[in-house]
């Protein structure tokens, strides 16, 4: 599938891992998320959520392929493809993760007193090396969560008044 950048994402059809978009900051700054998987096609949501990540980068422009080089998932939790458009972002490229050494974080999820460990969207077979309350929930962001995440733990203003 032949891509053109920027584009205003209607559905998660067009997205693919790497993809990035820009967060504004209420500093004007910009923060950098990043489509880190998307669902099985038979799964709930398979059109429009998307596994979203949070960089730990920040500029005074919009992010770019060469500007993002390098930097780190802070955070992740499964959106909705609203969390791009209703911030009235677009996709401004695509980085392949592999480039960064980006993955998504295991998490855990409980359902009827048992464990489950997830990678992205993957189900994982994993005996813990650390306690099993050390291991991030399994999320679902509303559409601002990821810039209210990166407000708190980027924007240099924000960090100033606390």
């Amino acid at each position: 599938m032949k891509r053109k950048f920027p584009f205003y994402p209607k559905s998660n059809v067009k997205l693919l891992p790497g993809d990035f978009w820009a967060i504004r900051l209420n500093s004007g700054n910009f923060a950098c998320g990043r489509v880190l998987e998307l669902p099985p096609k038979s799964s709930y949501g398979s059109k429009t959520m998307f596994l979203a990540g949070l960089l730990d980068w920040v500029g005074e422009k919009i992010p770019t392929f060469n500007s993002i080089a390098g930097a780190k998932l802070i955070e992740q939790g499964n959106a909705h493809i609203k969390t791009i458009t209703e911030n009235d972002e677009l996709i401004l490229g695509n980085r392949p993760l592999e480039l960064d050494n980006i993955e998504p974080f295991i998490c855990k999820a409980v359902g009827s007193g048992v464990v489950y460990f997830y990678k992205g969207y993957s189900l994982i077979e994993f005996t813990p090396n650390k306690p099993v309350d050390q291991y991030p929930n399994e999320s679902t962001w509303g559409y601002e969560v990821i810039k209210i995440l990166a407000n708190k733990y980027l924007d240099k203003q924000e960090l100033d008044s606390i």
